[in-house]
């Protein structure tokens, strides 16, 4: 399964595995605060980038 990291409802980055996605989390949480890894679902990722594009 892959994760994706989210702050504040948006996705940052690309998928990965669970260990590189707590690293990445790790990583940036000492420059940013409400982080969090979610599990990466395709097809919800493509809907909410289309409703971004569209609107």
């Amino acid at each position: 399964m892959y994760y994706i990291l989210s702050y504040k409802g948006k996705t940052l980055g690309q998928p990965m595995n669970r260990d590189k996605a707590e690293s990445k989390l790790k990583q940036l949480s000492l420059c940013m605060n409400n982080l969090e890894i979610v599990a990466y679902e395709p097809k919800q990722h493509i809907q909410s980038t289309l409703q971004k594009q569209i609107g």
